[in-house]
């Protein structure tokens, strides 16, 4: 007689057969303790991804408000340029020429070479403490400059916070690389970058509108608490993602490989040309091209590596041809942000919160 005509009986041992359970189907049926562990393992992960998509959230939200403050930052001193060379007794052209000029350059010269040396520092450091630690230093200095009394120390905490807007944007976007994948990256990228726009006009309404009434001084306290601030909840709440974790190599590799499973790991193939160059290697088989480069530990810092990187991309026409076109560009952007502000309330009779009102739209 074939077997599917038998009923098989779970026994729940619990000495009642009245409640054991009856599979017509030729099969015992799953007790019920294995069904509440499937539903409970289920639960379990729902609640990670819930957590993971909390943490990523957290970590977008940080690293735009510390964007949103730190181009805050970057124009503080442009509403109130006259006010501030009437404290240290320049007159028209020495507030254009040390006020504007020096100062604004000492910005950006301090900050351009931050951004290589930040970058560099990135691959070898935790990059979520490193951020932390430059928003602060620069934000530190934005703090102190409340207490300026003098050119020489406006001078040095001005240029400071250049260093920090100038290393904290490679970070930004290492991190959010590593966050997201290739699909989703544009998004939080756009938040970010919508960051800077709105940091610029947050800086300006809030030098022209409180400094006419309480002093050039106080935006600068007012912008640089929250950000460090916000540079300490970076520091103590935003682990640092694992590089290349959410390339798409990486991820068909741990969903072939569990972890646990036995299989062998990732291994980064060397540069010399002895194996196969830029390819993701596997112990136990060959590499294929198709597939990303991911170091099994942290990689250290390369200065020879990185100065042929940079010639690499100075290299690259599309980069140069980007640097060429754009670059021209900041000169009358630079002219627009720094001096339109103080034209139009020396020469042209407007109050400062009118004409802070008129550049913002």
């Amino acid at each position: 007689m074939s077997s599917s005509l038998y009923h098989h009986v779970v026994d729940d041992d619990d000495g009642d057969p009245g409640n054991d359970h009856v599979d017509d189907q030729g099969t015992a049926a799953l007790p019920i303790a294995a069904t509440a562990t499937s539903t409970h393992g289920s639960l379990s992960d729902n609640t990670a991804h819930m957590l993971s998509d909390w943490k990523r959230t957290r970590a977008v939200l940080l690293f735009s408000s510390c964007t949103i403050l730190l181009f805050a930052d970057q124009n503080l001193m442009a509403p109130n340029l006259t006010a501030i060379a009437q404290e240290f007794g320049f007159d028209d052209d020495q507030r254009d020429r040390k006020l504007g000029g020096q100062i604004a350059l000492a910005f950006f010269v301090l900050g351009a070479p931050a951004s290589f040396l930040v970058g560099c520092l990135a691959d070898s450091l935790n990059r979520s403490r490193l951020f932390a630690w430059t928003v602060g230093v620069g934000e530190g200095a934005c703090f102190f400059t409340f207490f300026t009394t003098t050119y020489p120390q406006l001078y040095v905490c001005r240029a400071i916070t250049g260093f920090s807007l100038g290393g904290a944007l490679p970070l930004i976007y290492s991190v959010l690389g590593d966050l997201f994948a290739a699909d989703e990256r544009h998004s939080a990228a756009a938040v970010v970058g919508i960051g800077s726009g709105a940091g610029i006009a947050l800086g300006q309404g809030i030098a022209g509108f409180l400094g006419p009434s309480f002093g050039w001084r106080l935006p600068f306290l007012v912008v640089s608490i929250p950000a460090l601030m916000c540079a300490a909840g970076v520091l103590f709440t935003v682990e640092d993602p694992e590089r290349g974790g959410m390339e798409q190599a990486v991820r068909e590799h741990r969903r072939v490989h569990p972890a646990g499973s036995g299989s062998s790991s990732l291994e980064l193939a060397p540069l010399d040309g002895s194996r196969d160059k830029g390819c993701l290697k596997r112990q136990g088989s060959s590499c294929s091209t198709e597939e990303a480069m991911l170091p099994t530990q942290e990689p250290e810092l390369n200065v020879r590596v990185h100065w042929k990187t940079f010639q690499s991309l100075l290299s690259t026409p599309t980069v140069v041809l980007s640097l060429l076109q754009g670059a021209p560009g900041c000169v009358p952007w630079g002219i627009v942000n720094t001096y339109l502000n103080d034209f139009l309330s020396e020469n042209r009779g407007m109050t400062v919160e009118v004409r802070t009102l008129t550049l913002r739209h």
